[in-house]
C-alpha cells in the first residue's frame, strides 16, 4: 500500500487498534480488568478504606439519617411499653424497669436530635454503634434484673430484643467488617449473659444463639446488597463514565463542603486545574479512541499521585480538577509540578510513541473568598500557563 492509499490514523477503528497491541499489552489490560473486578466486588465491600472521601461522606449522611429516624422511633416505643409492663410486673419491679426504660428513651432521643451537619464516616459509625449498644445495655440490664427475681420467665417484650438489634444491620449499607462487628457484639453479649446466669448450654439458649447467627447472616447479606447497590448508583450519578473520576457536579458539591469545613477548622484548601496541551490535535491525528486512552492514562496518574483525603475529578473535556484538603499553596504547587513532570513520561498502550504534556493553574482559598472567585482565579492561572508556552504551572 503506497502513501496515497494508506488510511489516516483517525480512520483506524478501536478493534483494529486493539489488534495491534502486543501480547504483553493485552496481558496488562487483562490484569487491569481483573484488578477492577476485585476492587468493585471484593475490596469495596470488605472495608471502607478503599472508598473515596466523597463516597464516605455520602454514606455517612445516609447512615446518620437512618440512625436518627430509628432512634426517634425507639425513643417513643421503649418508654411506651411501661403501660404493658404494668400488667405483668409488681410495683417494686415496675418502678426499676420504668426508670431503665425512661433513661433508655432519653438516650435514644439525644441520638435522634444529633445533627448530621459536618459528619464524617467515623462519626456516623459511632452513632450506629450507639444505636446497637444502647438497646443491648437496656436488654442486658433488664434481663439480669428480672431473672434474678422471682420470675420464671421473662415478661412480654423482652426476649426479642437481641433479634431486633441484630436485624437492624439489614437497614444500613455496611461493609463486611462493619457487619461482622455488629453481629459479633450482639451474639457475644448474649453468650456472655447466658454464661453469667448459668444457662448457656440450655436448649433454649443454644436455639437462640443459632437463630441469632442465622439472622446475622441474613442481615449481613442485606447490608452488603444495599452497599453494592449504593456504590453502583453512586458511580452512575457521580462518576465520569470514561475515566471513572468524579464528574463536575460531584466535584462542585464536594468543593462546597470542603470550603465550609476548611473555614470551620481554619485549615488551608487548594485546587489544581489541569488541562492537556493540544489535546484536539491528538484526536485529529490519532482518532478519538486514542484520545480516550490519553484521558484514561492521565486520570490514572492523578489517582496514583493523590492522597486519600483529596478528590480528583474530570472538570470538563480534557480539564481535570484536584481538590487538596488541608494543603497550603506551596505544597499544592509541588503536587502540580510533580504531576506535570510525570505526565511527560506517560505513554498510550495502542501507540507508545505518543507523548503529551499538561498545563496547570493552582489557587488557594482566601479569607472571605467565594468558590466562584477561587475557581475564576485558578482558571485564569491555567489560561496564563497556556499563554506562556504550555507545559508549566502558574500560581493564582
Amino acid at each position: 500500500m503506497d502513501a496515497q492509499t494508506k488510511p489516516e490514523p483517525d480512520q483506524i477503528s478501536p478493534s483494529k487498534a486493539a489488534e495491534r497491541r502486543s501480547p504483553e499489552q493485552q496481558r496488562v489490560n487483562k490484569r487491569a480488568f481483573m484488578q477492577r473486578l476485585k476492587q468493585e466486588y471484593f475490596y469495596d465491600i470488605l472495608r471502607a478504606k478503599s472508598h473515596s472521601k466523597h463516597f464516605r461522606h455520602t454514606r455517612a449522611l445516609y447512615i446518620g439519617s437512618r440512625v436518627r429516624t430509628l432512634s426517634l422511633i425507639l425513643a417513643i416505643l421503649i418508654p411506651a411499653w411501661i403501660a404493658v409492663d404494668a400488667l405483668y410486673l409488681p410495683a417494686d419491679d415496675l418502678l426499676i424497669i420504668a426508670l431503665i426504660r425512661i433513661v433508655t428513651g432519653v438516650s435514644f432521643l439525644g441520638l435522634s436530635v444529633w445533627s448530621n451537619t459536618g459528619h464524617t464516616l467515623k462519626t456516623a459509625r459511632f452513632k450506629l454503634a450507639l444505636l446497637v449498644i444502647i438497646p443491648s445495655v437496656f436488654h442486658t440490664a433488664t434481663f439480669l434484673y428480672l431473672t434474678s427475681g422471682d420470675h420464671q420467665t421473662l415478661p412480654a417484650g423482652y426476649h426479642f430484643f437481641p433479634f431486633l438489634i441484630i436485624s437492624l444491620g439489614a437497614i444500613f449499607p455496611l461493609t463486611i467488617f462493619e457487619g461482622a462487628w455488629l453481629a459479633s457484639f450482639v451474639v457475644g453479649l448474649y453468650v456472655a449473659t447466658s454464661q453469667y446466669i448459668g444457662d448457656l448450654f440450655a436448649l433454649k439458649s443454644l436455639n437462640d444463639i443459632w437463630l441469632l447467627t442465622l439472622l446475622a447472616c441474613i442481615a449481613g447479606w442485606a447490608a452488603l446488597t444495599q452497599l453494592n447497590m449504593m456504590m453502583r448508583l453512586y458511580r452512575q450519578a457521580h462518576r465520569d463514565p470514561l475515566t471513572g473520576l468524579a464528574n463536575r457536579r460531584s466535584i462542585m458539591n464536594f468543593l462546597d463542603r470542603e470550603v465550609e469545613y476548611s473555614r470551620i477548622i481554619d485549615s488551608p484548601l487548594s485546587v489544581v486545574l489541569m488541562d492537556l496541551d493540544k489535546f484536539k490535535r491528538i484526536n485529529d491525528d490519532y482518532g478519538h479512541a486514542v484520545g480516550d486512552e490519553v484521558l484514561c492514562s492521565f486520570s490514572r496518574l492523578m489517582i496514583d499521585q493523590s492522597r486519600a483525603e483529596d478528590l480528583v475529578g474530570r472538570y470538563g473535556g480534557e480539564e481535570f480538577l484536584m481538590i487538596l484538603s488541608s494543603t497550603p499553596s506551596d505544597s499544592a504547587q509541588q503536587i502540580a509540578e510533580r504531576l506535570r513532570q510525570s505526565c511527560s513520561d506517560l505513554t498510550v498502550e495502542s501507540n507508545s510513541d505518543i507523548r503529551f504534556t499538561t498545563s496547570a493553574g493552582v489557587a488557594t482559598l482566601q479569607p472571605g473568598e467565594t468558590i466562584e472567585d477561587m475557581m475564576k482565579r485558578v482558571d485564569d492561572a491555567l489560561y496564563a500557563a497556556k499563554g506562556e508556552g504550555r507545559n508549566r504551572v502558574v500560581m493564582a
